[in-house]
């Protein structure tokens, strides 16, 4: 169901409903308003473009009321979902407002993002490398190669290579890379062979 998803996967009204508590009524589905277009094309008939226009006019006023939610979210840190803590840790970011970034990154961690649990690690490790804290970096750097992130095993590689001077861990973490892409590159060639 739409409430099951994180916000940024769900449908307007959806977000309406379950945010602001707004329900539509006698709205047209967004699904039909091309075809209510197409026919004011081929027939000039305007009495179905009231319909949509009152669909805009809500929409319109639905996204500044949720635009006004969203700030308060950002304000507020109220992400539950780790999908959403992920991506309000990501504005946050971009915002330059690092330490609440990095607490909210640190969050959706604990929440036990899955899939996003890699990417998590990399930006972590991104801001401990700009703040000098190399051993930190690589530490989390090596976490997200264990999460399935081949630039984890890279940046990892580089480290070693470079600030620790020390080849075989280098090495070592090259071979952990590549062993992330070497079954990828194979299940490439494999499906290209098969479509061929």
């Amino acid at each position: 169901t739409g409430a099951d998803l994180p916000l940024w996967e769900r449908l307007l009204q959806s977000l309406e409903a379950g945010l602001m508590g707004l329900r539509r009524h006698g709205d047209i589905p967004g699904e039909e308003i091309p075809q209510v277009y197409f026919d004011w094309v081929r027939r000039r008939d305007a009495r179905m473009l009231a319909k949509v226009f009152e669909h805009n006019r809500q929409d319109i006023v639905s996204l500044a009321a949720l635009a006004v939610l969203a700030c308060q979210w950002v304000e507020e840190g109220r992400a539950e979902d780790p999908r959403d803590v992920f991506s309000l840790a990501r504005v946050l970011e971009r915002a330059r407002l690092y330490d609440r970034s990095e607490a909210e990154y640190r969050r959706a961690l604990d929440l036990g993002p899955g899939a996003l649990r890699g990417p998590a690690l990399l930006r972590l490790a991104w801001r401990a490398k700009r703040g000098g804290e190399h051993d930190r970096a690589a530490a989390l750097w090596a976490e997200a190669g264990e999460a399935g992130e081949v630039e984890g095993w890279r940046e990892l590689a580089m480290h070693h290579e470079h600030r620790a001077r020390d080849l075989d861990q280098a090495l070592a973490a090259v071979e952990r890379g590549m062993r992330l892409v070497e079954p990828q590159r194979h299940r490439d060639v494999r499906s290209r062979h098969l479509t061929e």
